[in-house]
Formats: structure tokens, C-alpha cells, sequence
């Protein structure tokens, strides 16, 4: 038989926010941004399918880090401005040769 004090109070498990670790929903994001997140989603597509630095241990359906919003921002800009094709390219990629 095992015995002890009982205990009054369970164990507390603390979670974290997202936005506390430094990471967002491309929700979130849609919604800092007044964007839909269709064009966010698109934006992180196309960065994935690139092969973008800040995607390169990217978790689908996972949280986006500083990096990858910093990005997708970037890619946001330049295409709103009516930068594409290899244009975009070069200057989401400026060090490659």
C-alpha cells in the first residue's frame, strides 16, 4: 500500500502564449498587416517552394517565427509594388549569385 500526504492542490501546468515565445499565427499576422490571409498563405507558399532561408525548418501549420513574418512582409511589399517574376526573386534572394 502506498501512502502519503495528500495533496490539496493538483499540479499547475503553465502554457505559454504564442505571441509571449516570440511567434504568430499567419492569422495574427493577417490581421496586423489589414491583409487576408489567403495573400499571406500565398506569400508563405511561395517562400517555402523557393527555398527561403527562414523557411528551411519550417513545420507546416506551425506558428510563424519573427524571421518567417519578417519575410513574408518583405514579399508583401515588393509584390504590392508590382515587383515580380525574377525581380522578386532577386531581391528576396539578394545573396545569391
Amino acid at each position: 500500500m502506498f501512502s502519503s500526504a495528500p495533496s490539496s492542490l493538483p499540479p499547475t501546468i503553465t502554457v505559454v502564449h504564442e505571441e509571449c515565445r516570440g511567434q504568430m499565427s499567419l492569422r495574427q499576422l493577417a490581421q496586423d498587416l489589414r491583409a487576408s490571409c489567403r495573400s499571406l498563405r500565398r506569400a508563405k507558399n511561395w517562400l517555402i517552394e523557393n527555398r527561403h532561408p527562414t523557411f528551411a525548418d519550417y513545420v507546416p501549420d506551425s506558428p510563424l517565427s519573427p524571421a518567417q513574418a519578417e519575410a513574408i512582409i518583405t514579399y508583401r511589399s515588393y509584390t504590392t509594388a508590382g515587383i515580380k517574376g525574377d525581380a522578386l526573386t532577386e531581391r528576396m534572394f539578394p545573396d545569391v549569385v
